[in-house]
């Protein structure tokens, strides 16, 4: 646990129109055996019951006294969001577990072991797929492939040193912004740490999901950028379209654990 007065953990959750996602959310995140963590919320002007739901986690004094930030009221997408909660960190580490996504609650008990065995060092592990409530499987991303693949921010721990010295997200990039973060970080020669653990519950379709031209061509223009578009066409389509092998299970989601 960290010892001084500011959180080992800050979670962030950025929503907007997602209620009952936003509800679920929060409760995994109360429902962490971990508790060194403070929780910031970034709602974007919602016009659905999600201030609501806020306020009601609000009047418990257990959950209040982790709320360090909220706020609802317009922003300029979602990566306009996640840096506008950067701006409320004062932890060691950051997750952005956005909302519809959920904690597993004993996930994060050897979060701090792990940084101290590998300080100053992004943390990532694996995450439970549902699409529509189903569970598909559960998903890693290997280190390798940080240059081609996004990791999930679910399941991600970025020390906010990092931030501090290379910044947020480039909200230039609608769709892929934080694809383009972890290769600037990469870049910068951060280390990146793969825990061999399920953080939480994800469940597909999101922005970054949707297939049509924009996704693409950020993507193509981040891998221009970093220069790791087509180096080697063959391997990058197979390192994209082969699924992530042992990291992918077929029905047990706790065989990570």
């Amino acid at each position: 646990m960290n010892t001084t007065s500011s959180p080992f953990l800050s979670i962030i959750t950025v929503n907007r129109n997602n209620a009952e996602g936003l509800r679920h959310t929060m409760q995994s995140v109360f429902n962490l055996t971990f508790k060194d963590f403070e929780y910031i919320i970034i709602d974007g002007a919602s016009t659905d019951n999600s201030v609501q739901v806020i306020k009601e986690f609000l009047a418990v004094p257990e959950y209040a006294e982790k709320i360090t930030f909220w706020c609802s009221e317009p922003d300029k997408g979602i990566y306009n969001a996640m840096n506008k909660g950067l701006q409320y960190v004062n932890g060691l580490l950051v997750n952005m577990m956005n909302s519809g996504d959920c904690f597993i609650s004993d996930s994060l008990e050897k979060l701090p072991l792990w940084y101290k065995e590998n300080p100053h060092s992004v943390l990532h592990g694996a995450i439970s797929k549902y699409d529509d409530g189903v569970f598909v499987g559960a998903e890693g991303q290997p280190s390798i492939k940080i240059d081609t693949t996004p990791l999930c921010h679910q399941a991600s721990f970025i020390p906010m040193e990092l931030h501090k010295k290379f910044g947020g997200y480039d909200e230039q990039y609608r769709i892929y912004a934080d694809f383009e973060l972890w290769n600037r970080f990469k870049k910068n020669n951060v280390q990146f740490y793969w825990i061999n653990h399920i953080i939480c519950d994800f469940e597909g379709g999101g922005l970054s999901s949707i297939i049509n031209k924009k996704r693409w061509q950020e993507k193509d223009a981040i891998m221009k950028k970093y220069g790791t578009y087509h180096r080697n066409p063959l391997k990058e389509f197979i390192k994209n379209f082969i699924p992530y092998g042992i990291l992918k299970l077929l029905q047990n989601r706790h065989s990570f654990q």
